[in-house]
């Protein structure tokens, strides 16, 4: 009741009339300036400042963008008031663990506004009943702020043995929170060192580097348990394995993050999602297609429907069922994916990656039930897709090898033997690594058809072993994204066009 009292006379205090908040039904409904600017702004009316003027006075000139700036200015006073009455609870956000660090952060923000309007009571109930629960859940921030709270409130009330409990308290979590704040940046370390190091960069070099941060990141988790360093130091091996081709290790990962992230009080479908895709592309690596497609049958649902992510793992499907040489599946996912009501709103490199897709499927109907030599529609798909004729990520190979192929098919051996240039020079500049082995494997076998003067029984003898290793990927190396049909069996088409 003392808190209650005391948090009763803070509010009799203000004038709750003045607070500003924003109340959508009202706003709606009313006619004025400031009521259009939020209703134009939330149903996309508006998309900047100028726009916004023009909008609401018909005029853009000094007075009226004088008058708007003031007008913004008190929509986002009450944008930012109501935001902090928000009550996450109350929303469609299903991760319990977001809620509670919703619920925490809040309670320190209540916490504070008492400590200025000088309660004392309140702060200390507040914090005994969230206590346990900041422990309970390693929120070491706010557990750290609560035990500070706690040793000031014991120190001021004569009671030792309490200070000094609060006090080892607040050091331990300080430790802990400082852990989990280094680990945090390593993490991110990582990630700038996977994505955006230089390609010329030494794979052993890289290797090793990437091992002692992953060494350093262990270190700091091992000082300080939380939910979010064990994701971290488990993500963070997931770049290492993919980047060094250790796909049974990259299994054995996703398997830890899906039994963190399904825990009881703590649930994590995002976290799960990676999970699936890391699974998915570690089963296509070994060959294990059907497994690969019953596990992303069961863990679509944890992808947003017409979602990116969704996407993405429509994708590992429909890239399973091409290494399968599953005709059906493949078409009746790519035409899923592609006439989807979401598709034409996705981001460029995803939607032109579909039309290599396309090509390849078309490639696998007419190769393996029409049995025929049709034209690939080549001109158009490079007219389609600017995004990797420009680049030189994996995807452009992809083309090229399509190219490559169709030169073989039409036996226009000229234009194959300038292309054997082109990916030679490819293979020597980007193709570097561990994780590009089976591609720089099949460039050799390209190369080697024009120096064997497209003699079919030569070029196949020569090149038996190399055939045998990408068909068996006995070596367990990365299939990469862009290795859409399996190369060994755009090499049995090669064999078939060329002179006996």
């Amino acid at each position: 009741m003392d808190s209650l009292k005391e948090i009763i006379k803070i509010i009799s205090k203000k004038r709750l009339d003045k607070i500003e908040l924003i109340d959508e039904s009202m706003v709606s409904s009313e006619d004025t300036l400031f009521s259009r600017l939020y209703m134009a702004i939330k149903n996309d009316i508006v998309s900047n400042d100028s726009e916004a003027v023009k909008y609401l006075y018909k005029v853009d000139n000094q007075s009226n963008n004088q008058s708007y700036r003031r007008l913004k200015s008190r929509l986002r006073t009450r944008i930012f008031n109501t935001l902090y009455f928000l009550d996450l609870n109350s929303s469609n956000i299903t991760s319990n663990y977001q809620k509670i660090i919703f619920d925490q952060n809040k309670a320190i923000q209540t916490i504070n506004i008492l400590r200025r309007n000088g309660a004392t009571s309140a702060p200390i109930s507040i914090i005994k009943n969230n206590f346990q629960t900041a422990i309970n859940f390693h929120l070491y921030d706010v557990a750290k702020f609560y035990a500070f709270e706690m040793a000031k409130y014991y120190a001021m009330s004569g009671k030792q043995k309490s200070f000094d409990q609060y006090k080892a308290l607040y050091e331990e979590f300080s430790v802990k929170e400082a852990a989990i704040h280094k680990a945090t940046l390593v993490y991110y370390q990582i990630q700038f060192f996977v994505h955006h190091t230089n390609e010329k960069t030494n794979f052993n070099k890289k290797n090793i580097a990437l091992h002692n941060l992953l060494d350093e990141l262990k270190h700091h988790r091992d000082v300080a348990y939380s939910y979010d360093t064990e994701y971290f130091y488990l993500r963070a091996k997931l770049f290492l394995y993919e980047y060094s081709g250790y796909m049974g290790d990259i299994l054995e990962t996703c398997d830890e993050i899906t039994k963190l992230s399904t825990q009881k009080q703590f649930n994590q479908p995002v976290w799960q999602g990676v999970s699936a895709l890391y699974r998915a592309k570690a089963l296509l690596s070994l060959q294990r297609y059907e497994e690969g497609l019953a596990n992303l049958a069961k863990d679509i649902s944890l992808f947003n429907e017409g979602g990116l992510n969704w996407f993405t793992a429509k994708e590992f499907q429909l890239k399973l069922a091409l290494h399968l040489l599953d005709h059906d599946l493949s078409d009746n996912l790519l035409t899923e994916i592609m006439k989807h009501k979401s598709f034409k709103g996705l981001p460029e490199f995803f939607k032109q990656k579909m039309f290599i897709y396309r090509i390849y499927q078309q490639l696998l109907k007419d190769e393996l039930l029409l049995k025929e030599n049709k034209r690939l529609k080549l001109a158009k798909l490079y007219n389609d897709t600017p995004y990797y004729v420009n680049d030189k990520s994996g995807f452009y190979l992809s083309i090229r090898i399509l190219d490559m192929i169709e030169h073989i098919r039409t036996s226009d051996y000229d234009a194959f033997a300038d292309k054997c240039v082109l990916v030679k020079r490819y293979k020597q500049q980007f193709l570097k690594d561990n994780n590009t082995l089976r591609e720089a494997c099949f460039i050799e076998m390209l190369i080697s058809v024009d120096k064997l003067k497209y003699n079919k029984k030569t070029v196949q003898m020569k090149n038996r072993a190399n055939y045998e290793r990408l068909k068996s990927n006995n070596d367990m190396l990365l299939v990469n994204d862009y290795e859409i049909l399996p190369y060994h069996f755009l090499w049995e088409i090669i064999l078939k066009y060329l002179v006996v």
